[in-house]
């Protein structure tokens, strides 16, 4: 992560945040490394409204603990069934090394955020790709860009080279913007589903 930015224009005529007690308005950046743990909590915001919240996700960084992605590689029979798990023997993890990780060409893997993403009731999520790498036609989300109000854990990316050449991601570059709004209610069910508390990438796990 690597700045916040509070819009609440309607209220205060100018963008505002509270930071560690600390009240900070535009041009202000807030430091990734103010951030403990690199955990990301909205309600440590204060005076929202609409949009409110833009961080920059990063990918995994040659220091992390979880220095893995995931590829999905098909052996024999091709065939996947929606809602049932994926043969083990297809699963291939991938340690990502200080030199980066080589997307091939029309290929596609599953990374994660740096940050950890506490989501509270209130507000939800959205995920888009950097600008610069979309020009290089490489996509973060596969159309799963949305974190939900209850979530707490790392973002799964589903990454795809749609290019006809590859591409090198290189540990703790920002791939990413993660767009916080603030929703008309607070009376939703929380997120309980099998990815909670993710700590790493995610491969598609069976309902049930």
């Amino acid at each position: 992560m690597s700045w916040v930015v509070i819009d609440d224009s309607r209220k205060r005529g100018r963008n505002h945040c509270k930071w560690n007690g600390r009240e900070a308005s535009e041009p202000d950046r807030v430091p990734a490394d103010k951030l403990a743990t690199n955990e990301i909590r909205p309600p440590l915001l204060v005076g929202v409204n609409g949009l409110i919240l833009l961080v920059e996700a990063r990918f995994e960084p040659p220091t992390s603990r979880f220095r893995t992605v995931i590829s999905v590689e098909p052996e024999g029979a091709s065939e996947a069934t929606y809602s049932h798990a994926l043969p083990a023997a297809w699963i291939k993890k991938k340690r990502i090394e200080d030199a980066g990780i080589v997307l091939p060409g029309k290929s596609c893997l599953l990374g994660c955020s740096r940050e950890v993403i506490s989501m509270p009731l209130g507000y939800f999520g959205l995920l888009q790709t950097k600008g610069s790498l979309a020009r290089l036609f490489v996509l973060i989300n596969c159309c799963d860009g949305q974190v939900d109000a209850g979530y707490s854990g790392k973002i799964t990316f589903e990454i795809i080279n749609m290019a006809n050449f590859d591409v090198r991601l290189l540990p703790n570059q920002r791939v990413a913007q993660l767009f916080i709004f603030k929703t008309s209610t607070r009376l939703v069910e929380p997120y309980k589903g099998r990815y909670q508390g993710a700590q790493e990438p995610t491969i598609q796990l069976p309902e049930g």
